[in-house]
């Protein structure tokens, strides 16, 4: 699918129609192949579309740009993506399908062409809206993401000893996370490198749209940053709140033990088998040893109660 920029959008076929003005162009790798001597495209262009591992790069030209852009889909994060090729001059802007299975690139690409204003459509305006199409699913992904960790961190402060899942939940949006961290990063230099314009192929003007657009994927981007560091905070919470739940239980064994022990030496002192100890024939034996019991756990208890250590 090819059209001119103009008000009708034009479509036109390179096959039978020489391209003249700025076109835009949705095409299959397939196709590029076949098109290439007649689209004008450099044979080591081709070369590097082939190159499927390049991951959201953009190499410059003396008269084009070409990247490859790896799409992370926010409906899932983590299956295999879709994969598009770029190719931008000053009179041609090709979107390259290496990988759409869920034609989703073709669709963002259409929607690209008719939501950009008649009297706007150029190729920096048509990239800029076709970059917002594949990315406006991640529009709320700041406060998806955020609604997330904070349902985790009410968990924390309400019920951590019963909360076996949180570590892999946290985990997984921490993973998740990362990826769309990535994925932004590499855009922005992708953006960057646009914005450099060191082959000269868009006009100041036109440098303006591509400047809004890598300060809009600097913003996600930022978004990112803010929710890693939050979520860093919750686990450092999690385990701040593990330690304190901890801590808690050897203090209770710390006062059980402190209390038994002088018990045990009462127990360990008349367990002896000596032959004179008085207390054994005295008629009041039993019942002293177990005041004297009673008595030392109260005032262990008490001691306690006074050092609010329980």
């Amino acid at each position: 699918m090819f059209v001119k920029l103009d008000a009708e959008l034009t479509p036109i076929d390179p096959r039978t129609e020489k391209i003249t003005g700025p076109v835009a162009g949705y095409i299959r790798f397939k196709e590029l192949i076949e098109l290439q001597g007649l689209l004008g495209l450099d044979p080591l262009f081709i070369e590097q579309c082939s190159d499927f591992s390049q991951q959201n790069t953009l190499g410059v030209w003396e008269d084009y740009s070409f990247g490859v852009i790896n799409i992370v889909e926010m409906e899932n994060i983590f299956k295999d993506r879709d994969t598009i090729g770029l190719y931008i001059s000053k009179n041609l802007f090709l979107a390259i399908e290496i990988i759409d299975k869920d034609y989703s690139a073709q669709k963002a690409f259409e929607a690209a062409l008719q939501q950009t204003i008649v009297r706007e459509r150029n190729i920096p305006r048509i990239l800029n809206r076709f970059f917002k199409e594949l990315i406006k699913s991640h529009a709320g992904v700041y406060y998806r993401f955020r609604k997330k960790i904070s349902e985790l961190e009410m968990r924390v402060w309400e019920k951590i000893e019963e909360d076996s899942n949180f570590e892999s939940e946290l985990s997984n949006i921490n993973n998740e996370l990362l990826t769309l961290f990535s994925y932004y990063d590499q855009l922005e230099d992708f953006c960057q490198e646009l914005a450099e314009n060191e082959n000269e192929i868009f006009t100041e003007e036109e440098l303006t749209i591509i400047n809004l657009l890598s300060k809009r994927v600097e913003r996600y981007g930022a978004n990112i940053r803010i929710l890693r560091e939050y979520s860093n905070q919750l686990r450092e919470s999690y385990q701040a709140q593990l330690d304190l739940h901890l801590n808690k239980i050897m203090k209770i064994f710390t006062v059980v033990t402190t209390i038994f022990l002088p018990l045990t030496l009462v127990v360990g002192w008349y367990g002896m088998n000596f032959t004179h100890m008085p207390e054994l024939s005295w008629e009041y034996g039993y019942i002293t040893v177990i005041i004297l019991s009673i008595a030392i756990v109260v005032l262990g208890l008490c001691w306690f109660k006074k050092k609010k250590l329980i």
